[in-house]
């Protein structure tokens, strides 16, 4: 491998590697039609605005895994006025969504590149073992990742030190200053890369606001400007 600054990435999985947002709304739709559920872009967009609020707790330590699992589903139905059993609608959607592994566009490529040029891939992912481990089968995660950490598994998740701590041991102890964070989430990734003494970088292909105290080293909204910031100038030959 040539000379870079960087020889170790750690990658978040879900809308850095995978699209989320896409398999949980097919997962979701699906999901609300076979219990005669409104599927509309208004119940959609709740749903969406709820589980995001619901993780963040996730993340605080607010709630535990298996809280979270329910709670969502409790407020949603709540919130569209519906009764039905949170339990069965979260076991289906849990299913529905560990089928689905929809890539990003251009990350099976730069994976490739990393992964040819002898870098050292990780993947961390704040992330329920039942739903993540049949994702990044089917998706063949393991041709690129050598290690592969699910917060459900470990009883910890981003962005707590002990996260890092075990990512790092598993990865081989990389060196901190020769690793880069990559990762959509500015609480977990970014505040738990930052926090770690890693530099990192906001995977942001919407161009969201940061409204947060949370700094990244970088922004990048596509893949090609992260190979540029892994490689500078040098041609890639792509």
């Amino acid at each position: 491998m040539a000379d870079h600054k960087y020889t170790s990435i750690f990658f978040d999985a879900d809308d850095t590697i995978l699209d989320f947002r896409r398999s949980a709304t097919v997962a979701l739709q699906q999901t609300l039609e076979e219990h005669e559920l409104p599927v509309t872009e208004e119940s959609l967009e709740i749903y969406h605005r709820i589980n995001h609020d619901v993780w963040l707790a996730f993340e605080r330590k607010e709630i535990t895994a298996p809280e979270l699992r329910l709670l969502r589903f409790e407020r949603f139905l709540d919130a569209i006025g519906e009764y039905r059993e949170p339990e069965l609608l979260s076991r289906r959607y849990l299913h529905l969504l560990s089928q689905s592994c929809i890539f990003i566009d251009g990350a099976t490529e730069v994976l490739d590149e990393l992964k040819s040029r002898g870098f050292r891939l990780a993947l961390i992912t704040n992330g329920l073992k039942e739903v993540q481990r049949p994702r990044f089968a089917n998706a063949r995660m393991e041709q690129w990742f050598d290690t592969i950490v699910i917060s459900d598994e470990i009883g910890v998740a981003k962005p707590d030190k002990r996260f890092f701590d075990h990512a790092f041991e598993q990865a081989g102890q990389p060196g901190v200053s020769e690793s880069l964070v990559v990762g959509d989430s500015l609480q977990s990734d970014i505040q738990g890369g930052n926090s770690y003494g890693v530099d990192t970088a906001w995977f942001n292909p919407d161009n969201k606001e940061n409204l947060s105290g949370h700094r990244p080293k970088y922004e990048v909204s596509n893949y090609r400007q992260l190979m540029s910031l892994i490689f500078g100038n040098e041609d890639q030959g792509r």
